[in-house]
């Protein structure tokens, strides 16, 4: 929206307005909607390490170029022998992350201004799940057998195990 001044946005009006920020708000949904259906189940935003490593604040570890570069092919940073890609492997037990199909250079400098922006928020919604630390109760166990076998209906309508 460079060069746009205060008489344009009175010309074009507020669905004007909306229709400039739609690509910008898509682009947002988007990053989204890709992290959720493929990175959630090894990385978290504040919510600790899972396979992954958390990725809150990764853009004080290393550079947004660096940070893309490993997205895109994470093995090809291994076999370079880069001491930080090793080390993530060394931490994540040897398992490697795997090349994401549907990544390519934009999605991931978008993915990486998502997880810039979720890691300034007090909560992510990718934070996860948090799991209690403490030990389960003999109710807790008793409510866990019901689920399993049916005899208590889920809350939101689910099937049993």
């Amino acid at each position: 929206m460079k060069g746009l001044s205060l008489v344009h946005f009175k010309r074009i009006g507020p669905y004007g307005i909306v229709l400039l920020l739609l690509p910008a708000i898509a682009a947002a949904q988007d990053a989204a909607d890709f992290f959720r259906q493929n990175c959630v189940s090894c990385h978290t935003i504040g919510g600790g390490r899972l396979t992954g490593p958390d990725l809150k604040d990764v853009l004080t570890r290393k550079d947004r170029a660096w940070l893309a570069q490993f997205m895109l092919n994470p093995q090809a940073m291994i076999d370079r022998g880069d001491a930080y890609a090793l080390q993530l492997q060394q931490e994540a037990r040897g398992v490697v992350m795997p090349v994401i199909a549907g990544l390519d250079k934009a999605r991931a400098e978008s993915l990486l201004t998502l997880i810039e922006a979720e890691s300034k928020l007090e909560k992510s919604q990718f934070a996860g799940l948090q799991m209690s630390d403490r030990p389960f109760t003999a109710a807790d166990v008793e409510l866990g057998r019901k689920l399993f076998r049916g005899d208590q209906r889920l809350t939101n309508g689910g099937p049993a195990c």
